[in-house]
């Protein structure tokens, strides 16, 4: 039999997870520009899945690609961090979205707002 924590502290431990070991921070080095983003995480190999031979599971689109960033944000409405929030801040304004930036191969926005 397994007790679980109260789900305020699991909630509390995903916020903490995430932002601690799933956040690619902004600014380190990626063939794939996506720093500054969230990504899910390998248990067994200890680390971010970054790569890996089924595409969505490393990118940042598709369900499992998206999952980390909108688990982050979800997560937010029960029990919100303001250095979380930051994390979720920096992760749109500088990976998702990119209002007048003149080079957008580096974001995941196209020039006529698709989503690669």
């Amino acid at each position: 039999l397994h007790v679980a924590p109260p789900a305020s502290e699991l909630v509390g431990a995903l916020g903490e997870h995430g932002a601690a070991k799933g956040y690619l921070p902004l600014g380190t080095p990626d063939p794939w520009h996506r720093d500054g983003a969230f990504f899910g995480w390998d248990a067994r190999r200890g680390e971010r899945v970054s790569e890996e031979r089924r595409v969505y599971m490393s990118g940042l689109s598709d369900e499992a690609g998206a999952a980390a960033g909108v688990a982050m944000a979800v997560k937010q409405v029960g029990r919100g961090d303001a250095a979380q929030v930051a994390l979720l801040e920096e992760y749109v304004a500088a990976t998702l979205y990119q209002e007048a930036q003149p080079n957008r191969t580096h974001f995941l926005q196209a020039a006529g707002d698709q989503i690669r």
